[in-house]
C-alpha cells in the first residue's frame, strides 16, 4: 500500500498531492489508535485501500506506466526490446 501511495502522489498535482498527503496522515493517526485490534487495523486497511482505488483506477486510465520510477513514460519514450539477432552479435 504505501508503493501504491508514493506512486499515486508522484504522478498528481501539487494541490491533490497535498490533499492525499493530508487523508494519509490521518489514515496514520486511525491506524495508530487502533493499537493492536487485528478488527480495527484491518478495517482501516479495507477503508485506506477503497479510498486509494479511484484514484489508481483513474492514473492507470492514461497510463502506460513504466514502474521503478514514479514518472510516466509516453510509449515512443519506452525502452525498446533489442531484436534477437541484434543481442546476439553483443
Amino acid at each position: 500500500m504505501a508503493v501504491r501511495f508514493e506512486m499515486l502522489t508522484g504522478l498528481v498535482a501539487m494541490g491533490t498531492r497535498g490533499d492525499m498527503q493530508d487523508a494519509q496522515q490521518a489514515w496514520r493517526q486511525r491506524r495508530a489508535a487502533c493499537g493492536a485490534s487485528r478488527t480495527c487495523l484491518a478495517a482501516a486497511y479495507r477503508d485506506r485501500i477503497a479510498a486509494l482505488e479511484p484514484q489508481d483506477q483513474q492514473l492507470k486510465s492514461r497510463g502506460p506506466f513504466r514502474s521503478g520510477h514514479g514518472a510516466a513514460v509516453p510509449p515512443a519514450l519506452s525502452p525498446r526490446p533489442v531484436p534477437a539477432a541484434a543481442a546476439r552479435r553483443r
